[in-house]
C-alpha cells in the first residue's frame, strides 16, 4: 500500500494546496482553467487504470478543484465599503469601531486591530467595513480588547517590498485580512466610547491570564531575559531586541523562539496529569485537555504552529475514543486542511510552510535514520548509555527537520547555517528546560507568589 493510500489526508491536502497555487497565477482565469481541463483529460486516460488508482486520481483532482475555487474566492475584490478604499487621502480620517484582538505594546509604541463600521472624512460620515491596524506612540494611551473607540489620524496602505527578498509588510497584513493602517499622533486623537465588547472567553479568560503572565515575568525577571521568557512561553516577543533575534537566526535556532508543538505538548501533559490526579476518566479527561489547549492557542494569539499542534493533539487524543490509531502525517494533513479552509492565504506564509515541513520531515526522515542506527541503539542501551542515546535521538529529529526545511530556509532567509544541527543539540534541551521551569513558575506564582519568585530567579540564572 502506497504512502498516499495509507495517509488519506495527504491525498487531499497536496492537490488542495496545488489548486490554491494555480489560482494565484495572474492570468489564472485562463491558465488555471486550462490546467484543470488538462488534469481532467488525464483522469479520462486514467480510466484504464485499476479502480483504486482511478479513485485516488479522481479524489486528487476533486481536491485540486476545491482548492482552486477556495483561493479564487478568497482573492475576490474587497467590498466597496472596505476601509482600505479610504486610505492614502491627503486629509485626516476618523474611524469608529471595536478593538477585536489583544493590544500589542512595545516600549512606547502600541498597535491594535480595529473592526471598523464607520468613517468620517471632512465631517461626512460613511459606512465602512473590514479591519484596520491602529498604531500609536503615546504610552499614556490605555486601550484594550473589546473597547469601542473613535480614532483620528492619517490612513495609509501598508508598505510593499521595495527590493527582492525584502519583507513585504502589505502581504503579511493581507493574510490577517488587514489592508490599511491608521496612525494616531497623540492620546487626544483617540476616545474610548465603551468597553467589554467581544468574546467573553477572551475578555474574562485570555486577557487577564496573559496580563498576569506578562506582569509577573516583568516584575520578577524583567529586561531581555524576561522578554525572552515571554516569547518562549506565550509568543510575546515585542520587547525582545533585534540583536537577540538575529543571533538566534544566524546559528539556525530562530525556530525555538516560536511557540510550537513543544509548548502544546507540555500543556497537554500537564492537564493530562492533573486529570489523572483528580481521577477524571474519558471522555471528560480528553475534553479537559482539549479545552485547555484551545485556551492556550488563544493565549498565544492563534499562531499557525500552535493551531497546527492543537489540531494534531486533538486528533491523537480523540482517536482512542473512536477506536482509531492516529498517524503523524495524516494528522498533519487534517490540520493543514482545516487551517487553509479557514484562511487560504496562510499557505503562502513562511511560518506556515516551515512549521508543516518540519513536522513532515520528522515523520518521513527520522524513522529511516533511526532504523539505520538501530544496531548502535541496541548496543548503547545494553551498555547503559541512556544519556548518549537521548542526545543521538535529538540529533536525528533535528537533522530530519533541518533537511525538510533547508530549501525554504535558504529561500526566505538567504542563509544556510551549516552548524544549526550542533546548535540545536545545545539549545533545544536548554529551551525545553526553560519552558518547563517557566510554566511551573507561573503556576506556582499564581498560587503562592513568594515561591513563584524563587523559581523565577532560578529561571533567570538559565
Amino acid at each position: 500500500m502506497s504512502l498516499l493510500q495509507r495517509q488519506p489526508a495527504l491525498t487531499a491536502v497536496l492537490p488542495f494546496a496545488m489548486g490554491m497555487s494555480i489560482a494565484t497565477i495572474k492570468i489564472a482565469h485562463v491558465v488555471g482553467w486550462l490546467c484543470l481541463l488538462t488534469l481532467m483529460l488525464i483522469s479520462v486516460i486514467g480510466y484504464c487504470l485499476s479502480w483504486q488508482k482511478r479513485f485516488l486520481l479522481a479524489s486528487s483532482l476533486a481536491w485540486l478543484f476545491v482548492g482552486f475555487l477556495i483561493l479564487r474566492q478568497a482573492r475576490q475584490p474587497l467590498p466597496g465599503d472596505e476601509i482600505s478604499y479610504f486610505a492614502d487621502l491627503p486629509v485626516l480620517v476618523t474611524l469608529e469601531g471595536t478593538i477585536c484582538r489583544p493590544v500589542d505594546h512595545q516600549g512606547d509604541k502600541w498597535s491594535a486591530v480595529v473592526s471598523v463600521d464607520s468613517v468620517w472624512i471632512r465631517e461626512h460620515r460613511y459606512e465602512a467595513s473590514g479591519y484596520c491596524c491602529l498604531k500609536g506612540y503615546d504610552p499614556a494611551v490605555f486601550i484594550d480588547y473589546g473597547d469601542r473607540i473613535v480614532a483620528r489620524g492619517f490612513l495609509r496602505s501598508p508598505n510593499e517590498a521595495r527590493n527582492p527578498g525584502e519583507f513585504n509588510y502589505r502581504k503579511y497584513l493581507a493574510v490577517e485580512k488587514i489592508h490599511s493602517i491608521l496612525t494616531v499622533s497623540s492620546r487626544h486623537d483617540l476616545i474610548v466610547l465603551s468597553r467589554h465588547h467581544g468574546s467573553r472567553l477572551i475578555l474574562w479568560g485570555v486577557i487577564p491570564v496573559r496580563k498576569f503572565i506578562i506582569g509577573f515575568i516583568d516584575h520578577e525577571i524583567g529586561g531581555q531575559p524576561g522578554a525572552l521568557l515571554k516569547g518562549l512561553l506565550i509568543g510575546a516577543r515585542e520587547d525582545l531586541d533585534d540583536y537577540i533575534k538575529n543571533a538566534f537566526a544566524k546559528v539556525g535556532v530562530i525556530h525555538v523562539l516560536a511557540v510550537s508543538g513543544l509548548h502544546v505538548g507540555f500543556i497537554a501533559a500537564l492537564l493530562w496529569g492533573f486529570a489523572g490526579f483528580v481521577r477524571l476518566r474519558d471522555p471528560w479527561r480528553t475534553l479537559l485537555v482539549l479545552l485547555g489547549l484551545v485556551f492556550y492557542a488563544h493565549l498565544t494569539g492563534l499562531k499557525p504552529a500552535v493551531v497546527r499542534s492543537v489540531i494534531m493533539a486533538a486528533i491523537v487524543l480523540c482517536a482512542p475514543l473512536l477506536q482509531r490509531k492516529s498517524q503523524i502525517l495524516n494528522s498533519l494533513g487534517i490540520a493543514a486542511l482545516i487551517i487553509l479552509t479557514l484562511n487560504p492565504l496562510q499557505l503562502f506564509e513562511p511560518g506556515f510552510q516551515l512549521s508543516f515541513l518540519a513536522v513532515a520531515g520528522i515523520a518521513l526522515f527520522s524513522k529511516r535514520i533511526m532504523d539505520l542506527l538501530q544496531p548502535h541503539f541496541i548496543r548503547w542501551r545494553e551498555k547503559g548509555k541512556g544519556i548518549f542515546l537521548s542526545i543521538v535521538t535529538l540529533a536525528v529529529v533535528s537533522t530530519a527537520a533541518q533537511l525538510a526545511t533547508l530549501p525554504l530556509t535558504a529561500h526566505y532567509f538567504n542563509r544556510v547555517p551549516l552548524y544549526a544541527m550542533i546548535a540545536n543539540l545545545i539549545v533545544i534541551p536548554v529551551v525545553s528546560l526553560i519552558v518547563t521551569l517557566g510554566f511551573s513558575t507561573l503556576i506556582v506564582g499564581a498560587l503562592w507568589h513568594s515561591a513563584g519568585a524563587v523559581l523565577a530567579n532560578l529561571v533567570w540564572l538559565l
